[in-house]
């Protein structure tokens, strides 16, 4: 370990003046503390030294920080290339839903969606009439008769809050010959609200599938377009 100069000139004199003391073969008490001077001159500079030095300090080696890949944007189809399919449901449907009891004296709400390469679709039309449960029923199995539907026990359930709502689910299934040969789903909810707004009142939803490619019959029941290729939602009437 180095010692400054400005320290070794002051031990110098120092030591040569201990070893001049060293020559009697008692030590005094002048040489005794000269020593002890000198002792602690020496851990001081050392000291000092000590100080002086810097502490290394360990720095880390920056890793290269990779950039975030972005995927890519997907290929926008543009609506012009699937404009007669949206046309072709819509031309379509309306033969099924138009059929449905009591929908020609009501203003009905609905909605389509389907594929973009396919004439596949899917609709729903909803409106509420003014009667008993029963009589809607029995219209309605009149109606899947005489239109060639076939289809399994109807389901009853209570829904609601309180569970005090009556609900009749119909799912019925055919396959269509008019035009190009399809299969079709047809699903009817009749919902009893009467005691709840205090007349009577059937709330009315009825959901088409229409699948015309064989890779999507699969989705018949809950509607789908292979490859995730659908177009969303077009109102009943432009």
């Amino acid at each position: 370990m180095k010692i400054s100069g400005k320290i070794w000139i002051l031990l110098f004199p120092i030591a040569i003046l201990a070893a001049c003391n060293s020559v009697s073969s008692t030590p005094t008490s002048d040489s005794v503390d000269v020593g002890r001077i000198a002792l602690a001159i020496a851990q001081t500079g050392i000291a000092l030294t000590q100080t002086a030095v810097p502490t290394a300090t360990y720095i880390p080696t920056p890793f290269p920080i990779s950039p975030t890949a972005i995927p890519p944007e997907p290929t926008r189809i543009p609506p012009s290339s699937y404009e007669d399919k949206i046309d072709y449901a819509m031309a379509t449907a309306p033969r099924i839903y138009n059929l449905l009891p009591y929908i020609n004296e009501v203003n009905p709400y609905g909605e389509y969606s389907g594929c973009i390469r396919t004439y596949d679709f899917h609709n729903f039309v909803a409106y509420s009439i003014s009667l008993q449960m029963e009589p809607v029923k029995a219209a309605f199995l009149r109606y899947f008769s005489r239109e060639g539907w076939e289809f399994t026990e109807e389901t009853s359930e209570l829904v609601g809050y309180d569970n005090n709502i009556p609900r009749t689910t119909y799912d019925v299934y055919r396959i269509s010959s008019k035009d190009i040969p399809a299969f079709e789903r047809l699903r009817v909810i009749l919902t009893d609200e009467s005691s709840g707004r205090g007349k009577d009142y059937i709330d009315v939803r009825a959901e088409i599938n229409h699948i015309e490619t064989k890779k999507n019959f699969k989705y018949l029941a809950d509607f789908y377009c292979h490859n995730d290729e659908m177009w969303l939602w077009i109102r009943l009437h432009k």
